[in-house]
């Protein structure tokens, strides 16, 4: 019995090690990608004029820099992952958009006299890894969108008046964003690019797919 007991008590300690790691796994993928949007985000911070974005855009999880809840919005974003397919579901979970070039954004309006919320919001975007590929974006029946582009505001924190990079990045690149339950639903998803633009969108369901590697 004391043999049986023996070999059964290290065999349960190693199940409940890996079971550990693999939690421990799945919760740096989510967190780790989020850090990465947190550190460029003061990096740019150092060059351009962030002045409470969050707070001008209403985001929740990421506000400033004295309110900055990584772990808040994983948790947030683990509770709403179900409502996605399962390509997007694992996109949100092992990647992000951050640093991403805007290559397009569309509005497609469906309208054909039955349809409610027809309109279709597309954004193609190149991942900045290399080899990465190139993604696609959808927001499904859309009910709100707004964005506020103004290249003006995109200037050099020691320079005011001097656009940067003279203009030439137009959009910029994908900084951070926020994805939301409005309700059972509908979700909302803030995105801000570096080029000071905030996007808002409120739409039932959200889409990624990979278009070209």
């Amino acid at each position: 019995m004391l043999k049986i007991i023996n070999i059964v008590l290290p065999i349960m300690g190693t199940v409940a090690g890996i079971m550990l790691l693999v939690t421990k796994k799945l919760l740096f993928s989510i967190t780790s990608q989020l850090i990465l949007r947190s550190d460029h985000f003061l990096r740019r911070n150092s060059i351009g004029k962030l002045n409470n974005l969050g707070r001008r855009f209403g985001m929740k999880y990421f506000v400033d820099d004295d309110h900055w809840d990584l772990l808040g919005y994983v948790e947030e974003l683990k509770k709403i992952l179900p409502r996605f397919n399962k390509e997007t579901s694992s996109f949100l979970k092992k990647h992000s958009f951050h640093d991403g070039k805007v290559v397009s954004i569309t509005a497609v309006n469906q309208e054909n006299g039955q349809t409610k919320d027809p309109t279709t919001i597309k954004m193609v975007i190149e991942q900045y890894e290399e080899g990465a590929g190139i993604f696609e974006i959808q927001w499904l029946n859309v009910r709100k969108f707004l964005m506020d582009f103004d290249i003006t505001r995109n200037v050099y924190g020691n320079k005011p008046n001097e656009i940067v990079f003279g203009g030439r990045k137009g959009l910029d690149d994908w900084g951070y964003d926020e994805i939301l339950p409005l309700s059972k639903k509908k979700l909302q998803h803030e995105i801000f690019l570096f080029s000071q633009t905030k996007i808002l969108i409120h739409c039932s369901d959200i889409k990624i797919r990979k278009i070209k590697t």
